[in-house]
């Protein structure tokens, strides 16, 4: 299996699996995915935030919190 795979990574680069993902409860999660790609399942809590938009979007993000992205 490829280092990294099957797992979720916070603002500051550090990689967790996503059981422990999952045990952040300050954490926002940012699903970057395009809308098509949602289709086949979003995580309902997550902000949808697309990786198109994202540099227009940015203010969206709030500060002070771990970020876990995918």
């Amino acid at each position: 299996m490829e280092e990294g795979a099957g797992e979720c990574a916070l603002e500051s680069g550090r990689h967790l699996p996503p059981a422990e993902a999952r045990q952040l409860p300050s954490a926002l999660w940012i699903d970057v995915r395009e809308v098509l790609e949602r289709e086949e399942g979003a995580v309902e809590c997550a902000l949808q935030l697309p990786l198109s938009e994202l540099s227009q979007r940015l203010e969206e993000i709030p500060s002070g919190r771990p970020l876990i992205v995918f």
